[in-house]
Formats: structure tokens, sequence, C-alpha cells
């Protein structure tokens, strides 16, 4: 599985009518083949936003999808929004062991005995 991250900067004044627009085109980005799609917004800059997208691999993004009339519906539903073009990079998730995954062996110097 690739992510995309994409920053999205919005005009100041219109980032509820980019939301309005994003709302109804994120169908599009699903129905052209990516698996999930979350839109974050920034707390500190109400016009940045970044959406995560999950692909199957860098080639459903950047050869299917922009290939796509999905991404033709969806670039002409948000794209007067923008402040300057989105940045896009791709990334893959690194999976991390939590503390109870990891296997403590059990001996007398680690656990102590059970009669104290």
């Amino acid at each position: 599985m690739v992510l995309t991250i994409v920053e999205l900067l919005i005009r100041k004044g219109v980032e509820e009518e980019f939301l309005a627009a994003y709302s109804a085109a994120a169908r599009h980005v699903l129905d052209a083949g990516c698996r999930s799609l979350r839109l974050i917004r920034s707390m500190s800059s109400p016009g940045r936003f970044l959406l995560i997208g999950e692909w199957e691999s860098v080639a459903d993004h950047t050869e299917v999808f922009y290939a796509s009339d999905g991404f033709v519906r969806w670039r002409d539903a948000v794209a007067e929004y923008f402040a300057e073009p989105p940045h896009v990079e791709h990334a893959m998730q690194i999976q991390l062991s939590t503390a109870d995954e990891v296997h403590v062996p059990d001996d007398e110097t680690t656990t102590g005995s059970a009669d104290g």
C-alpha cells in the first residue's frame, strides 16, 4: 500500500466552499481506485489541508488516476479554491511494535519471584 500526502493551500475566505466541493468530489477519487481518503484541516492555519489517500501502488495514483475521468472531475470541482498548486508526496506506513507485542523472557532477574 502507498499513501499520498497532498498539501492543499486554500484561498482565504473560501474554505467552507472548498469543503463543500471536496465533499461532493471525493467520490471521483475513490471511484478511480483510491482505497480511502482522509481530509485533515490545520487548526493553526485554517486554509491548510492535508489529504491522505491510500493506493495499491504509486502507479495506481500517478498513471491510472491522473489519466482517469475521476481526476478531471476532482480537479474541476476543487481547483478554483487552491491558493497554489497542491504539493504531492508518496509515502509508506511504517509498522512499529507496541509494548504489549514485545516478548520479554520470564526469569527471576527481571520479574522477581511470587514469594517476594
